[in-house]
């Protein structure tokens, strides 16, 4: 077993050894991880005003759709320089996996509320879809 005191010695050598974010590095990550709440909370805004004007409406005519699609990308790319400022690039994206969701619903009286709503998911492993770039960088 370690002496204690030499331990808490080690502790605080490597304490001082890490780079700690300055000032304006928290604000900024504190402003970032702020704009994504804003963000997500008015995405999640929009899918509950959704829901509550269908249950506010009688009339049938009323049809809320959404659709999601997420896509597990892995984009390997390769950068050559001609000059030391000039420089192309080459990527390829390749889709590993696709999720889609939709949802359909109709304000309809007449059908129970679980009866109102669709909803389809569908997964699709290694699907078809890739797309090759070529690009040109210049650095200022």
């Amino acid at each position: 077993m370690k002496n204690p005191i030499k331990f808490i010695q080690e502790v605080k050598q490597e304490a001082f050894k890490v780079s700690w974010p300055t000032g304006k590095e928290t604000v900024q990550g504190a402003l970032m991880v702020f704009a994504m709440a804003v963000i997500m909370s008015i995405f999640f805004l929009d899918r509950f005003s959704k829901y509550k004007i269908i249950n506010q409406v009688n009339d049938n005519s009323v049809y809320i759709n959404d659709f999601i699609n997420l896509n597990l990308v892995a984009i390997p790319r390769v950068t050559y320089d001609i000059r030391s400022n000039i420089a192309l690039e080459l990527s390829l994206s390749y889709s590993f996996m696709e999720f889609q969701n939709s949802r359909h619903t109709q304000a309809d009286p007449s059908l129970p509320t679980n009866g109102q709503t669709n909803v389809y998911n569908e997964t699709t492993p290694f699907p078809r879809v890739f797309s090759l770039r070529l690009g040109g960088i210049v650095r200022f």
